[in-house]
C-alpha cells in the first residue's frame, strides 16, 4: 500500500517535470496583477506596560486598553507591489523564538511583543517573496514599524527627509 502510494506520488511528480515547490516557497516573480490588491497581514501584537504609557504622559486607565495590534499592508498594483509598514520583530528574532531562544531583543522595556509568524512567510502565502516587492514604507521609524526593513534591500525605500534623518540621528535607540 505504501509503495502504490510513494509510486503515484513519483508518477505526478514526472508529470510535472519533476518540479516541485515546498509549502511557502515561492518559485518565481507573480505577474503584475490586473487590478489592485491589498493584503492585510498580521505583523504581531504589541502590549505596552506602565512604563510605555507613561511615556507618552498617560497611565494605562486612561489608555484602556494597552494591547495593539501591529498590522503590515501589501498593495500589489499593475505597476509595481508596496509594502507599507514592516513589522515589530525582525523574521530572525521571530524564528529564534519559536525554537525557544531569545533571539535579537528589540522589544524595549515598555513592552512585550507577541509575532505569530515571519512577514516573509506570511508574503509567501500570498506569491510573494521580499525580492518581488518594488517599494516599502513606514509611517514613521520607529522599531515597531520598520523591523523588516532588511528585507527589503533591493526595493526602493519610500521617506520623507526628515523621517529618514531620524532613523540615523546619533544615540537614536527608536
Amino acid at each position: 500500500m505504501v509503495l502504490r502510494v510513494w509510486l503515484r506520488a513519483f508518477a505526478v511528480l514526472v508529470c510535472l517535470g519533476g518540479s516541485t515547490v515546498s509549502a511557502g516557497q515561492v518559485s518565481e516573480k507573480p505577474p503584475p496583477p490586473k487590478s489592485v490588491r491589498l493584503y492585510v497581514i498580521d505583523c504581531g501584537l504589541i502590549n505596552v506596560n506602565r512604563a510605555g504609557t507613561e511615556r507618552y504622559k498617560v497611565t494605562p486607565e486612561e489608555v484602556g486598553e494597552t494591547r495593539f495590534s501591529v498590522p503590515c499592508f501589501l498593495v500589489a498594483h499593475p505597476k509595481g507591489t508596496l509594502m507599507w509598514e514592516l513589522g515589530i520583530l525582525p523574521d530572525d528574532t521571530v524564528e529564534a523564538r519559536a525554537r525557544g531562544e531569545q533571539g535579537n531583543p528589540t522589544a524595549t522595556s515598555a513592552s512585550v511583543t507577541t509575532v505569530p509568524r515571519t512577514l516573509r512567510s506570511s508574503l509567501a502565502e500570498v506569491g510573494y517573496r521580499p525580492e518581488d516587492i518594488t517599494y516599502f514604507a513606514f509611517s514613521h521609524a520607529h522599531v515597531d514599524h520598520n523591523a523588516n526593513a532588511n528585507l527589503f534591500t533591493g526595493s526602493t525605500w519610500l521617506a520623507r527627509p526628515a523621517e529618514r534623518a531620524f532613523m540615523w540621528e546619533e544615540g537614536n535607540t527608536r
